[in-house]
């Protein structure tokens, strides 16, 4: 019996062995372990398991937006651009600083052949000659409080359209000497300074504050504005739109007046002196204020047609009409 017993429970002692083998897969979901942390060790703090995720399409798209940005704004694009330019103009002279102080800078003229100059105390003097197709820009700084240095760079340069701009205001007292070639449309504003303009063909629109105008062996276009100080043309061929205006000073005129144009001269306080050829045609029409008004040609409509319009006008002064000999 007690043997019997003892075979038993050696079967059922077997039993559960064998069950445990063949059931040792825990297959139930809620008693599976949790997968997002792994097991701390001493002196460790419990951290997510990293799961990798496929990073999104529109970051490919960056990378290459990024280094265009980069390159822009360190400035290896335009300077590309630059070179791009160069190659295609042709190199432009050295930026130069001479001994005395005045600085060089010389441009190509090209497009529009415009130029306009800026200056706040100096005197302007613009002329002919020199290399062909050259605009030539000599800078001196002669400021006795100036102890701003001539920018390292220049104070000049070109516009995409080929315009030439001058821009003297930041420097006390720098007079600029100009070559230009023909054919160039000149702007400049003095608020202290004269200007002088020698043998140049082109429009013109010249501005002075407090300070003489003249221009010499000039044609083309001309409009001259200057608050105080006089202005002076000889030997001028003027054409188009042309106007000669001075608050306060004497004006004077010798030249050619071409039959197509219109023009106008004009002073505030003081006297208008104007000389045109024996043949010369026009339409007169002259006021005085305070003065007497003289003409060397008979009656206002003088020559024969097409006469351009001529009016000259003086609040306070005499204006006198001349017949070249």
């Amino acid at each position: 019996m007690s043997n019997r017993m003892s075979d038993q429970q050696m079967q059922f002692a077997d039993e559960p062995e064998a069950w445990v083998e063949e059931h040792s897969e825990n297959i139930e979901p809620r008693e599976q372990p949790y997968p997002l942390y792994e097991g701390p060790t001493y002196g460790q703090k419990f951290r997510p398991v990293q799961t990798a995720r496929q990073k999104p399409r529109w970051l490919l798209f960056l990378l290459p937006l990024g280094v265009i940005l980069v390159l822009l704004f360190s400035g290896v694009i335009p300077m590309m651009l630059g070179l791009f330019s160069m190659m295609r103009d042709g190199p432009r002279p050295a930026f130069q600083f001479s001994k005395d102080g005045s600085s060089t800078q010389t441009f190509k003229s090209y497009g529009t052949l415009g130029l306009t100059i800026v200056v706040q105390n100096g005197n302007v003097h613009i002329h002919t000659g020199g290399q062909s197709g050259i605009v030539q820009i000599i800078a001196t700084s002669g400021g006795a409080f100036d102890h701003r240095p001539m920018p390292s760079d220049g104070i000049a340069q070109q516009n995409a359209d080929g315009t030439v701009v001058v821009n003297a205001m930041p420097m006390d007292n720098t007079s600029l000497d100009i070559t230009v070639p023909n054919g160039m449309n000149i702007t400049v504003a003095d608020q202290n300074g004269s200007i002088g303009v020698d043998g140049v063909n082109g429009t013109l629109n010249l501005q002075a504050a407090s300070a003489a105008v003249v221009l010499n062996n000039v044609s083309g276009q001309v409009t001259v504005n200057d608050q105080s100080g006089s202005v002076t043309l000889t030997q001028a061929q003027l054409s188009g739109q042309s106007t000669l205006v001075t608050g306060s000073g004497s004006l004077v005129f010798g030249g050619t007046l071409d039959s197509q144009g219109s023009y106008r001269f004009q002073t505030d306080s003081g006297s208008v002196d104007v000389t045109l050829p024996a043949n010369a045609a026009f339409h007169l029409s002259a006021y005085s204020g305070a003065g007497p008004v003289n003409s060397g040609f008979n009656g206002t409509t003088v020559g024969s047609a097409p006469r351009p319009e001529l009016v000259i006008s003086s609040n306070s002064g005499s204006i006198n009409i001349n017949k070249a000999s």
